[in-house]
């Protein structure tokens, strides 16, 4: 399959290649653009890249933190780190971790509502969307019988921010459905209680994804470590 790189990516990474081939391969030096979603980001990855900097200290870090998806092919970000699945064939990934996905909501919210312990019991209700999604006030389902199906919510919140999501589920407007790195200090303390697990949980992929079959031995440097440091 044909890459989609631009022309002058295309120039800027021959002039890189010549560069890395003329130097000694072992070396780990450069800049190192990486983008990468706000919440994991905050969470996981800016102590990440702190130990791999202190490990590698001719490597320079440029990291854009944002939930939106970064267009590899015409941007100059080296990788990409993503949460989902990859669904353009023409990216390079590999799949270091798993991220699991449950439901929950404040134990108030569940008070005034009742607990809903299947899907088809969560139809209207109150929801806080992620709103990057294509279809974010739908969720799909299935379990480990082979079963599927979707099930629509009442949007109350849109965003594209997951911690936004958790502060307004602790205070009760609404169901969500997020990563549990991002709500397992509240559901720890009390504050989200989860539910229908078997079946609308979601386990979804940690992704480091290039637009290219070459890349600088720094960014497969850090691609191995973040699969080492994430791995299952």
């Amino acid at each position: 399959m044909f890459s989609r790189t631009s022309p002058a990516r295309i120039l800027s990474d021959l002039e890189e290649a010549e560069d890395c081939a003329a130097a000694d391969t072992q070396t780990v030096s450069g800049e190192l653009r990486v983008a990468m979603p706000l919440s994991f980001g905050l969470t996981h990855l800016t102590s990440a890249i702190s130990d791999f900097m202190r490990v590698n200290p001719a490597v320079n870090i440029d990291a854009d933190l944002n939930d939106r998806a970064v267009d590899l092919i015409n941007s100059r970000v080296d990788l990409a780190v993503r949460i989902g699945n990859l669904t353009d064939s023409s990216l390079m990934s590999r799949r270091p971790a798993p991220i699991h996905h449950v439901v929950a909501a404040a134990p108030a919210f569940w008070s005034e509502h009742g607990i809903r312990r299947t899907p088809d019991k969560l139809v209207g209700m109150p929801a806080l969307s992620y709103s990057n999604l294509p279809t974010p006030d739908v969720w799909s389902w299935s379990n480990a019988r082979g079963q599927s199906g979707q099930v629509t919510l009442s949007p109350r919140y849109r965003s594209n921010n997951g911690d936004a999501f958790v502060h307004a589920a602790i205070r009760g407007f609404g169901v969500i459905r997020l990563p549990t790195f991002m709500m397992n200090k509240a559901i720890e303390a009390g504050e989200l209680t989860r539910t229908v697990l078997d079946k609308l949980g979601r386990c979804r992929a940690l992704c480091p994804v290039s637009d290219t079959s070459f890349l600088p031995n720094r960014t497969r440097v850090f691609i191995d470590y973040l699969v080492t440091r994430f791995g299952e």
